[in-house]
């Protein structure tokens, strides 16, 4: 399920530890807008080992259905978009768009 079209849109994968919380937090970083990061992703430790996948199908642009340039209030521009991986099914949704 890749998608070039929203990979091509996208700078790079930002991966934090979160050492507050433990686990980590994936945060896509957007091409050519106001506002790269929008929103990361909360790995808890006991899921880490799905950390490469969920960098790689975010980079594949397989771990959103949808993807625009929006422009706030202010004035910025962001990517709005629409994942298809929802963290409390993540093992399910990585392997329904065949990253597991």
């Amino acid at each position: 399920m890749k998608n070039p079209v929203i990979a091509a849109m996208l700078d790079t994968v930002q991966i934090e530890e979160d050492k507050d919380h433990g686990g980590f937090t994936i945060s896509p970083v957007w091409k050519n807008v106001d506002r790269p990061i929008v929103y990361g992703i909360s790995v808890p430790v006991h899921d880490a080992a799905l950390v490469p996948k969920i960098d790689q199908a975010m980079r594949d642009g397989a771990y959103w259905s949808h993807a625009e340039v929006k422009t706030d209030t202010a004035g910025n521009t962001y990517v709005q978009s629409s994942e298809r991986v929802i963290g409390k099914y993540l093992e399910a949704n990585l392997r329904e768009i065949g990253y597991l």
